[in-house]
C-alpha cells in the first residue's frame, strides 16, 4: 500500500475522531447544563423547606436550626455563579457529587437577582432563628414575601436554563446532521481518491510489467543473436579447418599419384631396356 493511500486513510480516521470528540464535548456540556438546571430547581425546593423548617424551629425549639439548608443554598448559588462540584442530594451528608457548569453570561441578570433575593431572604431567616422567643413568625409577612421572591427568581433561572437547554438540543441535532453530511461527503471523496490511486498503481504496475517483459524479450533476442553469431563463427571456423584438412589430403593424394606415375614410367623404361 502506497504512502498516499495510507495518508488518505489517516485523514479519514482523523475526521472520525474529530467528529466524535466534538460531539462528546457538546454532549458533556449538555449533561453539565442538565445538572445546572437540577441544582437551580432544587433551590426552589430548598427555599420552601427552609421556610417551613425555620417556622418549626422557632415555634418548637425541639430541633436544630436548619443551617444545613442555608449552607446548601449558599453552595448551590455559588456553583451556579462559578460552576464546579456540588452534592447530588439536598442534604449535606450526601456523597453523590455532580459537576455543573456556571450559568451562561446571557442569564447573569436573572442570576444576580436570585443571589440578591437569597441574601435578603437568608438575612431574615437567620434573624428569625436567632430570635427564638418571637412566636409571631407565622404572622411575619415580610419573611414570606422574601421567600416568594427567592422562589420566583429561582423559577425564572430554572425556566431560562430549560429553554436554553432545548436550544442546545436543537443545535446538537443540527450539529450531528451537519457532521454526518460532512463525514459522508468527505469519505466518498476520499474513497474516490483511494480508488484512483489504486487504479494508478495498477496501471503503473502493468506498464512496469510490460516494460520488464520487453526488456526481457530484447535481452533474449540479444543473447540469441550473440548465440547465432557464435554458432556461425564456430561453424565457419570448423568448415575452414575441414577444408584445410581436405586440401591437405587432396595434395597428399596428388603427390602419391605422382610418385606412382613416376614408378610406372621407370618400370616401363627398365622393361624396354631389357
Amino acid at each position: 500500500m502506497s504512502r498516499k493511500i495510507i495518508g488518505v486513510i489517516a485523514c479519514q480516521i482523523l475526521l472520525i475522531v474529530a467528529s466524535y470528540l466534538v460531539l462528546v464535548f457538546f454532549e458533556n456540556q449538555s449533561t453539565y447544563l442538565g445538572n445546572t438546571i437540577n441544582i437551580s430547581g432544587k433551590n426552589r425546593f430548598l427555599g420552601e423547606s427552609l421556610y417551613q423548617e425555620t417556622i418549626n424551629y422557632v415555634l418548637t425549639g425541639n430541633q436544630n436550626p436548619p443551617l444545613d439548608i442555608v449552607k446548601n443554598i449558599d453552595n448551590n448559588i455559588n456553583t451556579l455563579l462559578h460552576g464546579g462540584i456540588v452534592f447530588g442530594d439536598v442534604t449535606a451528608t450526601s456523597q453523590n457529587e455532580i459537576t455543573i457548569i456556571a450559568v451562561p453570561s446571557k442569564f447573569s441578570h436573572d442570576l444576580n437577582t436570585l443571589s440578591n433575593n437569597w441574601n435578603t431572604y437568608k438575612t431574615d431567616i437567620m434573624s428569625e432563628m436567632s430570635s427564638t422567643k418571637d412566636k409571631n413568625i407565622l404572622n411575619d409577612q415580610s419573611l414570606e414575601d422574601q421567600k416568594s421572591k427567592f422562589i420566583t427568581s429561582a423559577d425564572q433561572v430554572t425556566n431560562d436554563l430549560s429553554d436554553y437547554s432545548k436550544e442546545l438540543v436543537r443545535d446538537m441535532t443540527t450539529l450531528q446532521l451537519t457532521l454526518l453530511g460532512i463525514n459522508v461527503t468527505v469519505h466518498l471523496l476520499l474513497l474516490g481518491i483511494i480508488f484512483r490511486l489504486i487504479r494508478k498503481e495498477q496501471t503503473e504496475k502493468i506498464l512496469l510489467q510490460q516494460i520488464s517483459e520487453k526488456n526481457k524479450k530484447l535481452e533474449f533476442e540479444s543473447k540469441f543473436a550473440l548465440l547465432q553469431k557464435d554458432i556461425s563463427q564456430s561453424f565457419i571456423s570448423d568448415m575452414e579447418d575441414k577444408l584445410y584438412e581436405i586440401n591437405q589430403q587432396v595434395n597428399l593424394i596428388r603427390e602419391n599419384k605422382g610418385h606412382e606415375a613416376n614408378s610406372m614410367l621407370f618400370l616401363s623404361f627398365f622393361i624396354n631396356c631389357s
